[in-house]
């Protein structure tokens, strides 16, 4: 068939990753990679998972490998290096 990766979940971290699913302030994107875990907990294969993300198999694994080295912490972006960005003025910006 193709690339199967099993994620094997304990009870404390499947109801951790459902309750992520049903917050309000939790990204996407944060979502989108939990049920990636959760899908491949049940056994879906990494290309029916691919399919129905519509990532690419590339995609599917890294979030399925960070999640083997890291766990829960896999979920979020790491930092981005240098300064946030600020709007300084008012709300309309004049580029003449």
């Amino acid at each position: 068939m193709g690339a199967h990766l099993l994620i094997i979940l304990n009870a404390e971290e499947d109801r951790t990753i459902h309750e992520l699913r049903l917050a309000t302030t939790v990204p996407q994107r944060i979502k989108d990679r939990e049920e990636v875990i959760r899908m491949s907990h049940q056994g879906l294969y990494t290309e029916k998972i691919e399919t129905y993300f519509n990532w690419k198999i590339c995609t599917v694994l890294n979030t399925l490998n960070r999640w083997k080295k890291n766990g829960l912490g896999s979920l979020w972006d790491a930092p981005h290096p240098g300064a946030k960005r600020s709007v300084e003025g008012s709300t309309s910006a004049s580029w003449d």
